[in-house]
This record gives structure tokens, C-alpha cells and sequence, in this order.
């Protein structure tokens, strides 16, 4: 599908059945959709905000084209009205605006074009190290879409699911992750992205500093070390905070750490880590103050020793664990 096809349905200057064939076009393929938002970011930052038909268009750049070859007349002068400069200017700014996505997203084709995926079980805990040296490390469930070669303005990839970044500086191709609903870009640092399902997007930093942006870039947050930001789905809104998970790595580390924890924070990492459903009564949701480290221990081993330290009781049904 052209490009100028695209524009023309961004202006919403299509069809009903323009519409329909390019939301068909959206289904066959997520590069699709992913080309469409990147366009979409650039149409709406740089390209005039203007209605005008095909035919309208077409004419006045006829026209414009004549005014520039018809030679000047010394004699008689005649000031143009006030519309016809701005439809000039309109038919003018769109072309360049065109020639401007085409410039940008043709710095983009290494991100659309012949993408490799892995996902976790491939790498089975390993790094995977792109063509720029650049290091990701992926939860299971997890899958990344990658290029065998960056292109010279920018590094693009795409997540699913959740992975640790750790990036190499280059201040001339920025690293830009794409997740299906936020654009995280970074010049050299390191930081993990959490997607859960419909919900929400996270983002925690452990070093350097990090952009993050919804799609359509109306709202834009700046995280550096020890900050994270949360888009929340349900209501559209992105927010930054300080990071107080302690755990958000232990995926990765295989580690986890508890310092002055209430029960309710306990049986919620243990169940994010272990991927199992781990709850407790609500009369001991906000009690405790309990601390401890455990270096890739089983669930089993982590659960004893909270029983004798807290003196509570646990109790399985399948897969599921009722702390009381």
C-alpha cells in the first residue's frame, strides 16, 4: 500500500471503502499496524493539518506550476487573494511533508523490513546480542522482533511480553523499542520492560536514562535510575513514579529480596515470580514486617521458611496457595 494512500486516510480524506481496504491491510500483518503508527507519529508532528479533495489538490498544483513558468509582467501587478495563497501553501507543505515521512521512515526500513524473531525459549535464559552489541534478556512468554543490521539513524526492535535491555551508547541511532501500546527510546542504558496483557505497561530503569512515549506521542515521560513509568490501558494514562518493586528483576536474577515486606507484597512476588497463584487472607494482608534473601531457591523451600518465621499456615489446592 503507497504511502500517499496512507496519508490520505490519516487526513481521513478516504472512503468507506478506502477505509476497509486499509484496515484489511492492518490484519495481514503486525508490520502493518506498526508501519502505520510510525507513519501516523510523523504525519501529525510534521504534516499540515488540511482538507482537500484528490481533484483539488491535483488542480492547484497544476496551477501553481503554471504561475512559477509564466514569465513576469512589468506592466500590470496583481495581488493574490488571501485563498489562493493558502491553498498554494497547502498543496506545497503536503508535498513536503511527503517527501519529509518518506526521508524519516526510509531511516526506519531496517525496523520494517526482514525482522528476525526469538522469543525465550530459544535463548533459554541467555542473552541475545544484536548487531550493535546491545544485550536482551527475555522472560518467558517473551518474543522480540529484531533486524539482522540496524539502519544508520536509528536502531528499531519490537516487544512482546517482557525483556531486560542492557544498550550500547551510540548518540547518533537512537535504540527505540516498540510495545503495543508505548515507544521507549534510549541513547545507552539499561532498563526492563514488564507488559501484562491488557492491562498495563511498565517501564523500570537501572541505569542511564530513558524515554517513554504512547503511540500517537501525547504523552511523553523522562525516567533515569531508580524510576518507572506506567501506562495504565483501562484510562490511557502514562505515569511516572519512583520504583519500589525490589523483585521486578528476579525473572532474570533468579533472586528475591524482601525488606520489611507485608504479606500482601510477599504473595504477590512469589506469584509473579513463580507463575503460580499465591494469596492469603485478608486479615493478613498488611501484616508483617518480614525480610530475607533467596538466591534460586524453589517455591516449596521459600514457603517453609515463611511458615516458621511468621507463624502462619499454608495450605495447596493444584495450583493454587492460601497463606492464613
Amino acid at each position: 500500500m503507497s504511502i500517499e494512500f496512507l496519508i490520505k486516510y490519516l487526513m481521513q480524506q478516504t472512503s468507506e471503502v478506502e477505509n476497509k481496504q486499509v484496515e484489511d491491510w492492518l490484519q495481514t500483518s503486525e508490520k502493518n499496524q506498526t508501519y502505520l503508527n510510525e507513519l501516523r507519529g510523523w504525519f501529525e508532528k510534521d504534516a499540515p493539518q488540511i482538507h482537500l479533495t484528490d481533484e483539488e489538490i491535483a488542480l492547484d498544483w497544476q496551477k501553481v506550476k503554471a504561475q512559477v513558468k509564466t514569465p513576469k509582467k512589468t506592466t500590470k501587478t496583481r495581488k493574490m487573494g488571501r485563498w489562493w495563497i493558502t491553498r498554494i501553501a497547502a498543496v506545497i507543505l503536503i508535498g513536503l511533508a511527503i517527501g519529509l515521512i518518506y526521508t524519516n521512515l526510509s531511516g526506519n526500513e531496517q525496523g520494517s523490513q526482514n525482522m528476525i524473531a526469538t522469543d525465550a525459549q530459544k535463548l533459554k535464559q541467555q542473552a541475545l546480542v544484536l548487531a550493535d552489541g546491545s544485550k536482551v534478556w527475555l522472560n518467558e512468554g517473551s518474543r522480540l522482533h529484531y533486524p539482522p543490521q540496524f539502519g544508520q539513524k536509528q536502531r528499531l526492535v519490537r516487544l512482546e511480553g517482557e525483556g531486560f535491555f542492557e544498550v550500547q551508547r551510540d548518540e547518533a541511532r537512537p535504540f527505540k523499542i516498540q510495545t503495543g501500546k508505548l515507544n521507549v527510546t534510549v541513547l545507552g542504558t539499561s532498563f526492563n520492560i514488564r507488559q501484562q496483557g491488557n492491562t498495563s505497561t511498565q517501564v523500570m530503569v537501572s541505569s542511564g536514562k530513558v524515554a517513554v512515549a504512547t503511540q500517537d506521542q501525547k504523552q511523553r515521560v523522562e525516567l533515569i535510575k531508580g524510576d518507572m513509568s506506567n501506562f495504565d490501558v483501562q484510562n490511557g494514562k502514562l505515569t511516572k513514579q519512583i520504583n519500589r518493586d525490589l523483585n521486578y528483576l528476579s525473572w532474570k536474577t533468579n533472586t528475591l529480596v524482601f525488606k520489611k515486606a507485608t504479606m500482601g507484597q510477599i504473595v504477590a512476588d512469589l506469584s509473579r515470580h513463580f507463575k503460580v497463584s499465591v494469596n492469603c487472607t485478608p486479615a493478613l494482608r498488611q501484616k508483617f514486617s518480614f525480610n530475607g534473601t533467596f538466591k534460586q531457591q524453589s517455591l516449596d523451600k521459600i514457603l517453609q521458611v515463611i511458615e516458621l518465621t511468621l507463624d502462619v499456615q499454608i495450605s495447596k489446592q493444584g495450583n493454587s496457595i492460601l497463606i492464613r
